[in-house]
């Protein structure tokens, strides 16, 4: 891969980084929100409780997933920089830059 491809991945993965890190602010922003809601002095019904559960398992998840997308992508600017960006961890053979564009913190 030469220079030029490395940079475009790099300035991709770290669009890719900003917006995930802009997402990760949203979930804990919703997070709290939501533990504010919980100090109110309102009466909830027992069907609320059940629905705040799910809310918040389903944020759980999905801060989960974008706190593993961002290591992803942090391991893939790793990469960029030690030269090994677009070898697949497995066969160590090329990853084909169609892949890369797609996912570009792919490893196989």
């Amino acid at each position: 891969m030469d220079r030029k491809e490395k940079k475009e991945f790099r300035d991709l993965l770290l669009e890719m980084k900003k917006e995930k890190e802009e997402v990760l602010r949203e979930y804990e922003e919703e997070l709290n929100e939501s533990n504010n809601s919980e100090n109110s002095s309102y009466p909830f019904h027992s069907a609320d409780l059940g629905s705040d559960a799910a809310m918040l398992e389903s944020l759980s998840r999905n801060m989960n997933d974008t706190l593993n997308e961002l290591r992803m992508i942090d391991e893939a600017l790793s990469k960029i920089s030690d030269n090994t960006y677009g070898i697949c961890e497995m066969c160590e053979k090329k990853i084909p830059k169609k892949r890369l564009k797609a996912v570009p913190y792919a490893k196989l």
